[in-house]
């Protein structure tokens, strides 16, 4: 991965003291005393940084709109905390933790738009990073072409917990999507999650929400190919209490799973009482007959009876089976056996 064209020309400013974004904290030196009245613009490197090593800097952005090139915590035990639903920030890069540093950033509320690299440890792969990110509420977007990285080179540490919110990691490119270079983890216990690849597993075993494409729009989520040699044998694993959403705009245009790798080895496993939730789009509805295929898979299986729900309500007239397609693919197909 490397850097934008102008990233190493850009001008760097230092958080070292604890306080929120708009405060007299800032220093155009790293570990220098505060300068009054100066700070970030959107074309800055913004460092969370410290005045010495037994200072671990609390940065805090609340219901404030703000912009910068990049934001990157480069202090042990470094926070970038942020919050309230007028929340917006606007970056190319977040790094949760730089170079040797272990650092987190907590997204509690608000939206988070990055434009680049989304990284929890590491930048490049020669720092030794440990970062964590934390996402409880709020929306965040990633759009650039590196995606969301959890972890940047072999010796780097990297965890994203979903525990609330939305996080859409979108793009057509095959690296925008969920990667690891070095020891990357994404823990998944609720939330909505909406990628349009990924590289790494997936365990949807708590209450999260699976919505390819996001939540009334149709999508697919699938297995990134790129790579040498391209991931193989990924698992996608849905609890009893977790759920994947269904957009359905007709029979022929509606979210997808589509879990299938080139050597034929990666799963779907639906545990009992896993839902699927149809959101039917734009007033359409299904008849008697109608049949979609939300799932496609190398290897499918079910671990008991399945929750339909259609429209926000639960259903007994839609019924599901798993099939194999011509080229010996899994299918999960729902039909409509009653009038809904």
């Amino acid at each position: 991965m490397s850097f934008s064209a102008s990233y190493a020309a850009v001008e760097s400013i230092y958080a070292n003291f604890s306080g929120e974004w708009d405060s007299d904290i800032w220093a155009s030196k790293y570990a220098a005393s505060a300068e009054k009245g100066l700070r970030p613009r959107g074309d800055h490197f913004v460092w969370v940084a410290s005045r010495s090593a037994r200072m671990a800097t609390i940065l805090t952005l609340s219901n404030k709109s703000v912009s910068a090139e990049a934001v990157a915590i480069n202090t042990e035990g470094g926070v970038f905390e942020i919050q309230g639903k007028d929340t917006v920030l606007n970056v190319n890069f977040l790094i949760a933790a730089r170079l040797k540093c272990r650092g987190t950033v907590r997204i509690k509320d608000g939206t988070v738009n990055v434009a680049n690299t989304l990284s929890a440890g590491g930048h490049v792969a020669t720092e030794n990073a440990n970062g964590t990110i934390e996402q409880s509420g709020g929306v965040v977007n990633v759009t650039g072409h590196a995606g969301l990285v959890l972890a940047n080179g072999a010796n780097s540490t990297g965890v994203y917990v979903l525990s609330g919110g939305t996080l859409n990691v979108l793009g057509t490119g095959p690296n925008q999507c969920i990667r690891t270079t070095g020891k990357g983890s994404f823990v998944w216990t609720g939330g909505t999650l909406n990628t349009s690849r990924t590289k790494l597993s997936l365990a949807n075993t708590a209450s999260g929400n699976l919505s390819p494409g996001g939540d009334g729009k149709v999508g697919v989520t699938q297995i990134s190919m790129a790579g040498n040699p391209p991931p193989t044998g990924l698992v996608y694993e849905q609890g009893s209490n977790a759920r994947m959403t269904v957009d359905v705009a007709n029979t022929k245009s509606h979210d997808v799973l589509d879990w299938r790798d080139t050597d034929g080895n990666s799963s779907v496993v639906l545990n009992a009482g896993s839902g699927l939730w149809i959101n039917m789009l734009g007033g359409a509805s299904l008849g008697v007959g109608d049949v979609i295929i939300p799932i496609k898979a190398n290897k499918l299986t079910l671990k008991g009876d399945l929750k339909i729900y259609y429209n926000g309500k639960p259903t007994k007239a839609i019924a599901y089976e798993v099939k194999t397609n011509s080229a010996g693919h899994k299918e999960l197909q729902l039909t409509v056996e009653k009038a809904l």
